[in-house]
């Protein structure tokens, strides 16, 4: 069984417990934060994962837990975790939400209303909601009237992320600006960032954080942005000013590409565009070592489908160290020579 870091036994004996199973596609680094998170909520919380823990490991889990949270972020990782653990699930008769992209699935008498609850606070993620995901449980469904309950912080379908903001995300440019105050929002060059909405719910922005920094550090102005994977037209309209003019003087990608619907959307923005790559398979030392690199698998996503889109030369910036996404330091200072303003931001990532 995988128990991480503030595992169930932090947590004092009569604390209510709770359980959440997922699979290999969810970096560990989210449960170690969400494990320290019900700590401080008195809430002692057990994770497993089902490519690694056995059944009977599964089923001793489910006996002696309150609620059960299966944490399946793909159509895929949702099949393949009721395929393995539905009948143990039915055994337990302990009350279980299934959360994915799609919605929320339920069963052993927890409400449709109720599961689609729990997936806002989870869904939406960072450290206020679970917190609230946890208060919620404490009150719903332990018992525990006197435990105060906020509404979950629902971000917009398209944001703008800082992590220096109370909030998290701005539901525009404007908003962001505005926060930024004048003599900064006027700074040059401005940096987007593109990101998947996700980073932000699972916690898992260090490295993003990180570029933040760095870029911060040189005095230029950071647009970490994210958007609907499958949006219509216009995605980028977040980043664009009253004009229709580009508010970034340079795009980083750092979204997986699964269609190259993306092409006029990139091309109407008519600024350089760096692809950018996290190696999720294992650590830096081992990225540097691969003979292989990116698995066939990931090659339409990484390559293929951004080159149709039009986006080339892609560049690891990132890899897996104990759970967590950091950025790879890489000397990069043969560029300065003759440096553009690409140049400057790949060294930026780099350095």
């Amino acid at each position: 069984m995988l128990l991480l870091p503030h595992s169930a036994a932090a947590a004092d004996d009569t604390s209510p417990r709770m359980t959440i199973i997922s699979n290999d596609f969810v970096l560990a680094g989210k449960f170690s934060k969400l494990q320290e998170i019900a700590s401080g909520s008195n809430v002692a919380l057990s994770v497993l994962n089902i490519d690694q823990d056995k059944d009977q490991d599964i089923r001793e889990a489910l006996q002696n837990t309150g609620f059960v949270l299966l944490d399946t972020p793909r159509e895929e990782d949702s099949k393949r975790m009721h395929e393995r653990i539905g009948g143990l699930l039915k055994q337990a008769g302990v009350p279980w939400v299934s959360i994915s992209a799609r919605g929320a699935q339920t069963g052993n008498g927890l409400s449709p209303s109720q599961g689609e609850q729990i997936r806002a606070y989870y869904r939406n993620g960072g450290a206020r909601n679970h917190a609230g995901l946890f208060a919620y449980l404490r009150q719903h469904f332990f018992g525990e009237q006197s435990v105060q309950v906020p509404e979950p912080i629902v971000f917009p379908e398209t944001g703008i992320y800082h992590p220096d903001y109370p909030d998290l995300v701005f539901g525009s440019l404007d908003e962001y600006r505005n926060w930024l105050g004048d003599a900064r929002a006027a700074q040059r060059p401005v940096i987007g960032i593109a990101i998947h909405q996700s980073y932000i719910s699972n916690m898992d922005i260090g490295h993003v954080d990180a570029l933040v920094r760095k870029i911060e550090a040189r005095g230029a102005v950071p647009i970490v942005f994210y958007y609907p994977l499958m949006s219509a037209s216009h995605a980028f309209q977040i980043i664009t000013d009253d004009t229709r003019k580009a508010a970034v003087d340079l795009l980083i990608n750092l979204q997986i590409m699964y269609d190259a619907s993306r092409h006029d959307d990139y091309a109407a923005l008519d600024i350089p565009v760096l692809q950018a790559l996290v190696w999720r398979e294992s650590s830096a030392d081992d990225w540097r070592a691969s003979n292989v690199g990116i698995t066939m698998g990931g090659v339409p996503f990484y390559f293929t489908i951004p080159e149709q889109t039009g986006l080339t030369d892609p560049l690891v910036i990132a890899a897996q160290e104990n759970g967590e996404i950091t950025l790879i330091p890489v000397s990069y200072t043969h560029l300065r020579a003759h440096e553009t303003v690409l140049d400057l931001v790949c060294r930026l990532l780099l350095e």
